[in-house]
């Protein structure tokens, strides 16, 4: 009984993960869940806004993104190049479609599919430009802003050159680009040494190799597998020559001389080792203190601050002084919010309107003042809130003072 020797496929979990980041880069900013309003200067997230009133928890986003980076280019090196990069999947796509159709036996380019093939690249980096755009904004203002010719002239800035970028990426220098250009690609191979995962050749078992070169014809950056000594800089970790070597060796009973590992280095075994625990350590600290403060966020941001007035006044035996209520909506949606008051009797506190109503990032600064008389209240300093409720539920509260001159 013969049995059938299953094929090693790695290509089809690359892809379906490649076309599955591709798609939700599209469809991302259609889902609301994240996005930069242009308008207001704020991060959207999870219908919360997080805007310069919150610039610790932006810095903290920041340093969350840059550990979880960091460790994922020390632990698989270019891992997210060959198997998340949305423009590295275009570029070897537009790769093949050439490879196929638009090169003859001699070498040299076929002008008609070739063109149309050229042509499809800018309209396809357009479609992520364009796409990009909705990242800035709910996709139906961003789209209704591009109908009107009223596009902020920022974004338009941002866009045309993500699209520039895309395109020299896709349509140009592709793979080219990858190795020597990208800033992300490259940061994430200079970090990369023995200890990383990485495609690795089993040289001691060198005489097992039958040179069918099959790995080297297969990879789309033009690498050597069998003389990678380190991680390559050019190296998407993709696993096309891991693939092929399997399929070709396996069947005649000989295990593959490539695969996925990470090399034993005894020099830098503890310096690898120590830099992963620190960046996983930042990377879990600061995810968990952002998540307190984002589910600790208030919908609507309030603060006090005296006025330039801000020194109490008696004059007739009335005491006066003056402040700002400064309210900040931290919400997506339109939101409507009581006032009210603690610490004080309510009658001291005289403001143009108690009911407020706040759209997504807006900021209003309310002027109150407090009125009583002086012989009512003894000298010192008296605390007092105010607090916002919604629908007859407290959304948050503020706390300052009063001080009340001695005689």
């Amino acid at each position: 009984m013969v049995i059938m020797q299953k094929k090693y496929r790695i290509t089809y979990k690359r892809r379906f993960t490649q076309s599955f980041f591709l798609l939700l880069y599209f469809l991302f900013p259609f889902l609301g869940l994240f996005y930069f309003d242009s308008v207001n200067n704020s991060f959207v997230l999870l219908g919360k806004n997080v805007g310069v009133n919150n610039s610790v928890m932006i810095v903290i986003g920041f340093m969350i993104l840059l550990f979880g980076v960091i460790t994922m280019a020390i632990t698989t090196g270019r891992s997210f190049c060959g198997w998340v990069c949305p423009q590295n999947f275009l570029s070897e796509i537009i790769n093949k479609i050439i490879l196929k159709t638009s090169i003859k036996s001699n070498g040299k380019k076929k002008i008609f599919p070739y063109t149309l093939i050229f042509l499809a690249t800018i309209i396809i980096s357009l479609a992520v430009a364009i796409n990009f755009m909705f990242y800035f904004g709910k996709p139906e203002d961003i789209f209704r802003m591009l109908i009107s010719g009223e596009m902020n002239g920022n974004i338009m800035t941002f866009a045309i050159m993500f699209f520039l970028l895309v395109f020299s990426g896709i349509g140009l220098f592709r793979h080219d680009f990858c190795k020597y250009a990208c800033p992300y690609g490259i940061m994430q191979a200079s970090v990369a040494d023995k200890t990383t995962l990485r495609v690795r050749f089993a040289k001691e078992r060198s005489s097992d190799c039958i040179d069918c070169d099959a790995c080297t014809d297969i990879c789309y950056v033009d690498i050597e597998p069998r003389k990678l000594v380190q991680a390559d800089p050019g190296c998407m970790n993709c696993g096309l020559c891991v693939e092929a070597c399997h399929n070709v060796l396996e069947p005649l009973g000989v295990k593959s001389m490539l695969d996925f590992t990470a090399e034993k280095d005894p020099e830098k075994k503890s310096i690898n080792a120590t830099a992963v625990f620190i960046n996983v350590s930042g990377f879990l600290i600061f995810t968990l203190y952002f998540l307190y403060m984002f589910i600790t966020l208030p919908f609507v941001d309030l603060m006090i601050t005296r006025n330039d007035k801000h020194v109490s006044v008696v004059k007739n035996g009335i005491l006066t002084s003056r402040y700002f209520l400064n309210t900040i909506n931290q919400t997506s949606k339109e939101i409507k919010i009581d006032i009210s008051f603690e610490g004080l009797p309510e009658k001291y506190f005289v403001l143009d309107k108690k009911e407020i109503t706040l759209q997504p990032a807006e900021k209003q600064k309310i002027d109150f003042m407090i009125l009583a008389l002086k012989s009512d209240m003894k000298a010192g300093i008296r605390k007092f809130s105010i607090i916002a409720k919604n629908s007859g539920k407290i959304i948050n509260k503020t706390d300052s003072s009063l001080f009340i001159p001695f005689e």
